[in-house]
């Protein structure tokens, strides 16, 4: 396991990473619906595709949003990873998925996630994307998303895939690896996890990832992780990515301890930003 430690050099670097503009919506290309549902919303169930006019074969980037599994959507905070994507020749693909509230629990938001792979996996060469080259990026909420989807494979495999089909995965910012850990033992606001997950341990054990890494299941070889916050949230971070280490796939940790929870979403593809974008570009360029 390799773990970036990154140090802004002069205090000009630090104002300049202060003033950062907030990015704002992305603007897509393509707005697709990968499922219908009677009486759930369609924006719900559908997907932003980036591709900028690329003819492709190109890799394809799936971008999973946070908001603590209850708010919200794909074109939030996505002009800098838009742009991002875009510099380096891939394509972006910003999914929604069902949010909770109104009944809507685990499995639910992992399930639409899923389905939402599948369609990218089954359609985006049609868009300039390459279906081999696929890497599941999320934050928050989000980030929990994409380590479940690349660990526990009855989601893909309920819609006719396995894990294989994702080259790489990328977790920014979350303790939900082990969900009952973290409740037990952190400083989170336990309703957060309690309106997605319920109060029964089972539920929480089923959606942590953690508890689904063992060899030879075709794991994606490479997790890219950003780690902040305090000492429970670290230690989770640590603790999933050494037992993907045990099972002979490469992890590396940003250190984002000098970054805000939304920082780490909002600075990647930021041009000044001194922290998350290297490491994500980086990490995109050995998965493809």
């Amino acid at each position: 396991m390799k773990r970036i430690s990154v140090f802004l050099m002069v205090p000009l670097l630090l104002l300049l990473a202060s003033c950062d503009a907030q990015p704002g919506k992305g603007t897509p290309d393509y707005t697709i619906q990968y499922d219908t549902i009677s009486g759930v919303d369609p924006n719900l169930l559908s997907l932003d595709i980036y591709n900028s006019g690329i003819t492709g074969p190109a890799p394809v980037v799936i971008w999973i949003h946070g908001g603590g599994w209850a708010i919200g959507d794909k074109l939030n905070s996505l002009e800098f990873k838009e742009n991002l994507c875009k510099t380096h020749g891939y394509i972006l693909v910003s999914i929604n998925y069902r949010l909770s509230g109104g009944g809507v629990l685990h499995p639910t938001h992992a399930q639409d996630v899923a389905k939402a792979v599948a369609w990218v996996y089954n359609n985006i060469n049609g868009y300039g994307g390459d279906n081999t080259r696929i890497a599941v990026m999320g934050h928050s909420a989000g980030g929990h998303l994409a380590a479940l989807i690349c660990t526990d494979e009855t989601y893909l495999q309920a819609e006719g895939l396995d894990l294989n089909i994702i080259s790489g995965c990328g977790s920014f910012d979350t303790d939900a690896y082990n969900i009952g850990y973290a409740m037990a033992n952190g400083n989170e606001d336990n309703s957060i996890y309690l309106n997605a997950f319920t109060s029964n341990p089972s539920v929480w054990d089923n959606a942590s990832p953690a508890f689904y890494v063992t060899p030879g299941k075709n794991i994606p070889s490479k997790f890219l992780f950003a780690r902040r916050g305090g000492t429970v949230r670290q230690q989770i971070c640590y603790a999933f990515s050494d037992s993907l280490n045990a099972s002979g796939i490469s992890t590396t940790i940003i250190d984002a301890t000098s970054l805000t929870h939304e920082q780490v979403n909002d600075r990647i593809g930021a041009n000044n930003d001194q922290i998350m974008t290297d490491a994500v570009i980086s990490f995109l360029q050995s998965v493809f």
